[in-house]
């Protein structure tokens, strides 16, 4: 009986914060990483906004086949909310989709499913953290300037 192989396509997803930063590192690192230009996409939009707020990101996910790659720089790209990551991550897993991020820290495609459940989990969690302690941070830095 012959095999049956999927062909995999590789996306990349960006996103930046605001709209005074600069995506152009991000999809830099894109090609750099050998993924096609058409296949990059990006979002200028918060990490704690809702993934269906995010145009170019619901375009991409509407062409993910199983086996088709999705590449970020890393988790933080996906946002700022444990849930909200969580959530997205396992949609994408379980729909056949892998997630590879730049930094390394995540690879669906070499990884136990149980490590990368484990991992996604503690990566929300530091992203989540991280984006407290930058609220904090700007809170004080207003106020001490006022």
């Amino acid at each position: 009986m012959a095999q049956t192989y999927l062909e995999m396509t590789e996306y990349f997803y960006y996103r930046c914060s605001t709209a005074s930063q600069d995506e152009e590192r991000q999809i830099r690192s894109a090609l750099d990483a050998g993924v096609k230009k058409e296949n990059i996409y990006g979002d200028k939009i918060t990490g704690v906004s809702q993934y269906g707020d995010r145009p170019a990101y619901m375009e991409m996910v509407q062409q993910l086949q199983p086996s088709d790659v999705v590449i970020t720089e890393d988790l933080t790209r996906y946002g700022r909310s444990l849930v909200l990551m969580l959530v997205e991550i396992n949609k994408l897993i379980e729909r056949g989709v892998e997630i590879k991020t730049l930094d390394k820290r995540l690879d669906t495609t070499t990884m136990p499913k149980e490590i990368v459940k484990l991992l996604v989990g503690i990566m929300g969690y530091c992203a989540e953290q991280e984006l407290s302690a930058i609220i904090s941070r700007t809170s004080e830095g207003r106020a001490v300037a006022k």
